[in-house]
């Protein structure tokens, strides 16, 4: 009668004599598991650092200095290049270097005495990934942030978000690893070094230092490295945008370079719509009018919320002295 009772009980609760046996189950979902990162969670587990360091760099990473820097809102910068063992870079093309699956880089972004962040990039089977890592404030390690941070470590300095470094870096992947940045004009001897350790497929044939003499010498390696990884014909550009501002390997004379041939007097599609480049007039040249700008139609497009004064007064020397009546 006892267990009669109890099953009776139980039936009226709405459960079996046997739901106390049964661990309940979860509920089925149709979620997928998410895939993991492209990348190490730490800057410690990239490969940059000795093992147990987060100071002193891997014995097979190459630190190297470029001849014109990215303007970064004054920000101090240090890069390094790692290589996989028996690898060499493609140099077929001086212009455009192909990197070989493996590649890493680095490059660490500081304020005086702070370390904001370290950039990352590595050359996988199907094309480039890239992520910014932030620093602990405590200097420990730097953690990844593919969202991005805005006005990291308490400074106007935004770290970019994945998407952000896709922007600039898609075309190319490794920007800023070329013969013109690690040749003649840099304070380091790399392409040299590079060279001795057989490191490229073919070594660079011609001159490759920026040509000219003060302000055009100076404007055209600004512009090389500042635009150049993007006003290029390998940037996903419309063919109207003809603006070209790269340094090709051996030219001589400023007047046969890609700035003078396709930006003096030439036509732009930009709003407000005008000149690149209009010989005397920097106020109707629309690339020194863009440079001075923070805004939407800024540029370069990203990294800079202030503008880099002293090559903007280079640039409007150049146009200054450019000659009106061209060829």
């Amino acid at each position: 009668m006892r267990r009669l009772n109890l099953v009776l009980t139980l039936l009226v609760l709405g459960c079996s004599p046997l739901d106390s046996e049964v661990p309940p189950s979860d509920p089925p979902t149709d979620e997928p598991t998410p895939e993991p990162a492209p990348w190490p969670a730490t800057l410690s587990e990239t490969g940059l650092f000795a093992e147990g360091s987060v100071e002193t760099i891997a014995e097979d990473v190459i630190h190297y200095e470029v001849a014109w820097p990215l303007w970064s809102d004054g920000t101090i910068k240090d890069r390094f290049l790692h290589l996989p063992e028996g690898t060499t870079i493609d140099t077929s093309n001086p212009n455009l270097w192909d990197f070989p699956v493996g590649t890493r880089a680095w490059k660490h972004f500081s304020l005086g005495d702070v370390l904001l962040e370290t950039r990352f990039l590595h050359r996988e089977e199907d094309g480039w990934v890239w992520v910014a890592y932030q620093w602990r404030q405590d200097g420990t390690d730097a953690d990844a942030v593919p969202s991005g941070v805005l006005d990291a470590s308490e400074t106007l300095h935004d770290i970019p978000s994945t998407h952000q470094c896709e922007t600039c870096h898609q075309s190319q992947g490794l920007l800023g690893v070329g013969a013109i940045q690690l040749g003649a004009d840099s304070p380091t001897s790399t392409l040299t070094e590079l060279t001795e350790r057989s490191l490229l497929s073919a070594p660079i044939e011609g001159s490759t230092a920026v040509p000219g003499e003060g302000a055009t010498r100076e404007t055209l390696g600004y512009l090389h490295g500042n635009c150049s990884g993007c006003h290029a014909d390998h940037y996903n550009l419309p063919d109207a945008y003809t603006l070209r501002l790269g340094v090709l390997v051996g030219i001589a004379n400023p007047g046969d370079s890609l700035l003078y041939q396709t930006a003096i007097n030439a036509p732009t599609h930009h709003p407000p719509t005008g000149v690149a480049v209009a010989p005397g007039d920097p106020e109707g040249s629309l690339l020194y009018q863009r440079m001075g700008q923070r805004s939407f139609y800024q540029m370069p497009p990203l990294g800079t919320e202030v503008v880099d004064s002293d090559a903007h007064a280079t640039v409007y020397e150049w146009i200054m002295g450019l000659p009106q009546e061209q060829p």
